[in-house]
C-alpha cells in the first residue's frame, strides 16, 4: 500500500488570556481534515481507494 497524494487541512480558532505583565496562555481548538489517496498492489492487479479522516485538535501554548 503506498500513498501519493495528501491533502491536510486544519483551521483553528483560540484566544489569549493574560496571566502576568509579560506572560499570557494560549488555547486553540481546530478541526484537522484529510483526505488521503491509497494505492493497492496484487496478484489481480492495482486498485486504488481515496480515504477522509477528521479529527478535533486542541492546542495549548503560553507567549512570554
Amino acid at each position: 500500500m503506498i500513498s501519493k497524494e495528501v491533502f491536510l487541512l486544519n483551521p483553528t480558532v483560540g484566544v489569549s488570556f493574560k496571566v502576568s505583565g509579560k506572560s499570557a496562555m494560549n488555547v486553540g481548538l481546530g478541526y484537522e481534515i484529510q483526505k488521503m489517496d491509497f494505492y493497492y498492489g496484487g496478484y489481480y492487479g492495482y486498485y486504488s481507494s481515496s480515504e477522509n479522516s477528521g479529527a478535533i485538535s486542541i492546542n495549548v501554548g503560553i507567549s512570554f
